[in-house]
């Protein structure tokens, strides 16, 4: 190991760094294109960063796999059959990989991670019926166990693709699956990258604490797989470096106050992602912004988009991303009068039921949640522009007005 900074400060980094990719792992796979990296990036020999990496991947795998057992997900007769195999080959890409030197494996993971992330760029959606090929499951699964030995990142999207295609299984099927098949393969890598010394134990533990975190123990309809898991965990990793890698001078208010909204906003990002990483530009930025008032309603930095939005009544919201920004009013408008916050989570439940990939299904999708509401879009937008006509805190107004109106200070929108 040749940490070159503060041990404690990297700790808290890694432990940070392993709740995100696990919370990322348990919705779609893909954590440990953040998680391998990271440890590189504060000076771990690769090696160790690959042993120590499996050994806590194999606390939060273990994890996932009981809760998808548990919850009755994880049926495959086969499955025990499977889990051999991964293992087996695991070992076999574990004992490859541990005889390339630090400079070749250096050179060699970027080119994996970048190539990894290619292919699922390249593979939007899992469509294809290869029951017909199944005698190649076995083989694949024992390549997909070595190709975990030897690298990992993008192994479970793999395994669940592969139940998906040759299997015909349903999407939690496939990831119950798929979360097994990683533990075996994970454990087998950890035990030979142990006997040979390349596992910190106390980062591993640290980080194993972090990815159990990071599962939180519940099971949800994981909805994106492949591109999607990557979309996750692309979209996490930005949101780490757009929240601590900014000095945001840009940025009108308090340091902590931008920090704050900017956490909640990203976040949420990757939260969307998990449902529907297509869905149109606008309703993103909209819910992202609207989350950064739920949690912090007295920092208001969200009105700095309202004179853009307000001042263009005629364009819809789904005019282009950037009047997104300023269409968080019509979700805060709804939550005021007519809906809970219930009604955000719900629009993304519904997202799901469209293919977002080449066509823009965001209104639609807003009109069928608010459906379960019995409400009404025509209704609702009806009133949502009388009070923006009004834009008063004149609570005597009724469905007509705004809590914060008051506080808007949009002059030249008047």
């Amino acid at each position: 190991m040749d940490i070159t900074q503060d041990t404690n400060t990297v700790y808290l980094f890694l432990f940070g760094v392993s709740i995100l990719a696990s919370f990322i792992d348990s919705i779609a796979g893909g954590g440990g294109l953040l998680t391998t990296p990271s440890m590189l990036l504060v000076g771990i020999n690769p090696l160790t960063v690959l042993g120590t990496n499996k050994f806590q991947s194999s606390f939060s795998t273990f994890t996932s796999s009981r809760n998808y057992y548990v919850n009755g997900y994880l049926t495959d007769i086969n499955k025990n059959k499977y889990f051999i195999l991964s293992f087996i080959g695991s070992s076999a890409g574990t004992l490859m990989v541990s005889r390339l030197s630090d400079d070749i494996l250096r050179t060699l993971i970027p080119i994996l991670l970048i190539s990894v992330a290619i292919f699922f760029v390249l593979n939007r959606q899992v469509k294809t019926d290869l029951s017909n090929y199944i005698v190649l499951l076995t083989p694949l699964i024992f390549l997909i166990g070595f190709y975990d030995g030897f690298f990992g990142p993008g192994t479970g999207s793999f395994f669940v693709m592969l139940f998906l295609v040759f299997k015909n299984q349903t999407l939690l099927e496939s990831t119950a699956t798929s979360k097994l098949l990683n533990f075996a393969s994970n454990f087998a890598a950890f035990i030979i990258f142990a006997v040979q010394g390349y596992v910190i134990w106390e980062l591993g533990l640290i980080m194993a604490v972090g990815g159990i975190t990071g599962v939180g123990g519940r099971i949800r309809d994981s909805h994106s797989i492949g591109r999607g898991g990557l979309i996750v965990a692309g979209c996490a990793g930005y949101s780490v470096g757009d929240i601590f890698s900014n000095d945001y001078n840009d940025f009108p208010g308090d340091l902590i106050d931008i920090i704050k909204v900017t956490s909640a906003h990203e976040f949420f990002h990757a939260i969307q992602f998990g449902y529907d990483g297509w869905e149109f530009g606008w309703v993103k930025e909209a819910t992202a912004v609207w989350m950064e008032e739920v949690h912090y309603d007295d920092i208001n930095d969200c009105h700095q988009f309202l004179n853009e939005f307000l001042l263009n009544p005629h364009q819809g919201f789904n005019y282009d991303t950037a009047q997104g920004y300023g269409s968080y009013i019509f979700f805060s408008y709804l939550t005021e009068h007519y809906v809970d916050n219930s009604f955000v989570k719900n629009y993304w439940i519904n997202s799901i039921n469209y293919d977002s990939w080449q066509q823009d299904y965001s209104i639609q999708t807003l009109d069928q949640t608010l459906d379960q509401y019995s409400l009404s879009l025509e209704h609702v937008m009806k009133n949502f522009h009388i009070a923006n006509g009004i834009l008063s805190s004149n609570s005597e107004l009724g469905e007509f007005h705004y809590n914060e109106a008051d506080e808007f200070h949009l002059d030249q929108c008047l």
